[in-house]
């Protein structure tokens, strides 16, 4: 079955999504604006954490794969982190903007 609110699959069932806490109860997202600002900064979080976590993922591999691919793995990995970086400063600035109107 796939979330109404995030279209993430859940297992059939489930009362709330596992990936945006959705009341899958009550079977269609909310209504724009009907969600609290402690709501959504909750679930900005939770996004956050998530993109640290593939992050932190991604340089592990670059990590490992380094080696074989740059003559200095220190360089691939730095490089790959800067962009990381810079696509998180990104997201960060368009939630500020979000929160901002709000």
């Amino acid at each position: 079955m796939t979330c109404p609110r995030c279209g993430a699959s859940y297992p059939t069932g489930a009362a709330t999504c596992p990936t945006c806490g959705f009341d899958l109860a009550a079977k269609s997202p909310p209504v724009a604006g009907s969600e609290t600002l402690e709501a959504l900064a909750k679930d900005a979080e939770r996004a956050a954490q998530d993109l640290a976590r593939a992050a932190s993922q991604v340089a592990a591999k670059v990590a490992r794969s380094a080696g074989r691919v740059a003559e200095n793995p220190r360089d691939a990995v730095r490089t790959a982190l800067k962009k990381v970086g810079r696509e998180l400063d990104a997201v960060a600035k368009d939630l500020e903007e979000l929160l901002k109107e709000h």
